[in-house]
């Protein structure tokens, strides 16, 4: 997993940014030039670009020239197709992208504190944690800073980790992976947790002190899909010991209809450890004293490595750090895992960016 951030303000590298700006672009380089970079990139035509941008095909013209003379290089070639980039041009594109999602998003966070908000916080956060984490990190950070606004997107990390290259989140709560390792992200890790059994507390099988493997084969499944990595470890697991491997009733990746139909029925499921422990203390879930041999990637935070760290995002941050703290000491103490109530320790908030991981 990446480092901690370096400084992201008043170091050596902002200066050497500065004269560049001096040198080549200050007084030059507008958000028109910008637009237009985006703009031509998705129309590939210089006449439909200058419609878009309400001016016409000569000022389109004169303003793509400015910019391919500050840039010092051509940024677009002209193919069957239209107006295609050039690798500089991609560049330049992606670069003007963020600089413009980044002078929106200044605009609406100096609105919000303009109407008595404390900023914004953009989460993505997978399944696993929107009860287990998030909520109780929403419940602490609104009990210390309550006009911050959090705007909340749950997905995969297939989903989630391009938005957040977009910018248009501004922290991930998901599964560390080897997609979280791309430079564009800085990622710490959280916790590990193990995969557990679980049936409905009324279940038969909900006050048993042992399993073995043949009475799980003979159950009836709720599985991760055949594309989930759970899916071939789960099997295997009846493989080498010589057992038929069971077949699901159902397979979702929806931890929602996985909670729907284990109360409703007398299916077994396989879930994270974290989310089987919330459930069993809702008392909606029991724990199988079965140890499982799967592995799932541990769970951690992902910010933008190239994006500087707004105050309402570091209060958020602290929180969850905190909260993965509580439980990191927990584990050393030899409890099981649970979640954290929001009333638990109130000590003062973990630095953001002093370690690599939390536990």
């Amino acid at each position: 997993m990446n480092g901690p951030a370096a400084p992201r303000t008043g170091d050596q590298g902002s200066k050497d940014m500065d004269i560049r700006l001096d040198n080549r672009v200050r007084g030059r380089l507008r958000l028109r030039h910008l637009e237009l970079l985006d703009v031509l990139d998705n129309t590939g035509s210089i006449h439909k670009a200058a419609a878009r941008l309400s001016m016409t095909q000569p000022a389109a013209s004169k303003l793509l020239r400015d910019a391919e003379d500050i840039y010092g290089t051509q940024l677009f070639m002209r193919s069957s197709s239209g107006l295609r980039p050039t690798p500089g041009g991609e560049a330049a594109i992606r670069w003007a992208r963020s600089i413009l999602r980044s002078v929106g998003d200044s605009l609406t966070e100096v609105q919000l504190i303009r109407e008595g908000a404390h900023g914004r916080v953009r989460v993505g956060v997978f399944p696993a944690a929107v009860s287990v984490l998030l909520g109780t990190a929403l419940d602490r950070l609104h009990a210390r800073w309550p006009d911050v606004v959090v705007l909340a997107t749950e997905g995969s990390n297939e989903v989630l980790l391009p938005a957040l290259a977009r910018q248009e989140l501004d922290v991930v709560l998901g599964r560390l992976t080897a997609a979280t390792q791309d430079p564009a992200f800085e990622s710490e890790l959280l916790y590990d947790e193990p995969v557990c059994v679980v049936v409905r507390s009324g279940h038969p099988w909900a006050r048993r002190r042992r399993l073995d493997l043949s009475e799980l084969a003979a159950s009836q499944w709720i599985l991760p899909t055949e594309f989930a990595p759970m899916r071939p470890q789960f099997e295997q697991m009846f493989v080498k010991a010589g057992v038929a491997v069971p077949r699901p009733r159902v397979e979702t990746a929806s931890l929602l209809l996985s909670q729907a139909v284990i109360q409703k029925s007398d299916m077994l499921a396989v879930v994270p450890g974290r989310v089987a422990a919330y459930y069993r203390d809702q008392g909606l879930f029991a724990i199988l004293p079965f140890d499982l041999p799967l592995t799932i990637p541990p769970v951690g935070v992902i910010t933008h490595a190239h994006r500087p760290v707004s105050p309402a995002v570091g209060h958020f941050l602290d929180v969850v750090h905190e909260i993965a703290g509580l439980e990191a000491r927990a584990r050393e103490a030899g409890a099981r895992p649970r979640p954290v109530s929001p009333a638990v320790a109130g000590s003062p908030p973990a630095g953001r960016r002093g370690t690599r991981s939390a536990r």
